[in-house]
Parts: C-alpha cells; structure tokens; sequence
C-alpha cells in the first residue's frame, strides 16, 4: 500500500522497522573496543571472522591485562568474548580456557556469552554447558549474564550478530 503512494512510487520495496528492533546495518562498535580470544575457546575465531564482516569497528587480542585498567584508548581489553558449543570446557584446553574466563573475571571484564545454536557450527541445548563447565564458574555466577543466541539461517544469523554487536557496546548510528 505504501509502494503505491506518491511518497514512495518510485521504489521497489521498502523495509519496515518496529521501534527497539535490532538491525545489523547503521549498528556501530564504538572504537577503542578491544575484545580478549581465547585459543582455547573453540570456534571463537570463525564467530570473530562473521562478525568482523560486518562491524569492523573493533580489535581482538589473544592477551589479558595484568591488572585492571578503567576502558580508554590505551586500555589493551574492554571485554572478554565467550562462545559457547559443544567443544567448551572440554579436556585440557577447556580447563585452560576455564582458568582465562576465571582471570577475565577478576580483572572485571564483561564476559560477553554466545550460545551457538547451529549444530553444523557444533551447536547444542543450553543445559549441556551446566555439565561441562566448572562448577566454581558457575557458583561464581559466569551465567547471571545472558548468552546471545547464534542462531542458524541466514536472516536469524544477521539477527543474532546484531545483539552480539549491542553486547559489545554497539549503538545505531
């Protein structure tokens, strides 16, 4: 109906936003975010290059800080990203990734929490991660935060990259 008003005759389509919805394009990471990988987080880097196709206003880093440091453009770690499959906290990597997530706490960085729901990405139920993950995470109280969930397809995908760029301080421009 739109389409056939004077306003908008010449187009084609047009794309209906409701308030508060969460689009990826006009999304920005302000600068200055520098977000803490893990080697030992399985899959993170493959969800980092996803991202990274569409918000390039970030850096990632493999190094946590020595001690904590208030975010400024000299601040080398503004959050810690966590992904979340079936291959986390598992053997002695996930033991090892453990011990960063541990160190990435009590340096006071947010821990952004991403649950791959994708199986053909080694996706899985939630619950699977109350099993794998050290109990002392959990006490500690790692899953108060809620995971952004990466879900499958294409179109819920986009979606799903959108509230990861929000969790990582993205604001529309």
């Amino acid at each position: 109906m739109l389409l056939a008003s004077p306003a908008y005759h010449a187009r084609q389509n047009l794309t209906l936003v409701m308030d508060g919805e969460t689009l990826l394009y006009g999304l920005q990471i302000p600068r200055f975010t520098y977000v803490f990988i893990s080697s030992n987080n399985p899959g993170v880097m493959e969800l980092v290059h996803e991202l990274k196709q569409t918000q390039t206003d970030f850096a990632v880093t493999h190094e946590l800080p020595e001690h904590p440091a208030p975010p400024s453009r000299h601040s080398p770690v503004t959050h810690c990203l966590l992904y979340l499959t079936k291959r986390t906290f598992v053997g002695e990597a996930g033991e090892m990734l453990a011990g960063e997530i541990k160190r990435a706490r009590s340096l006071h960085l947010p821990v952004i929490l991403v649950h791959e729901t994708d199986e053909r990405k080694d996706g899985c139920d939630f619950d699977k991660f109350l099993l794998s993950t050290p109990s002392d995470l959990i006490r500690d109280g790692l899953f108060r935060t809620l995971a952004v969930p990466m879900a499958a397809g294409a179109e819920h995908r986009l979606v799903s990259l959108g509230l990861l760029g929000k969790s990582l301080g993205g604001h529309t421009r």
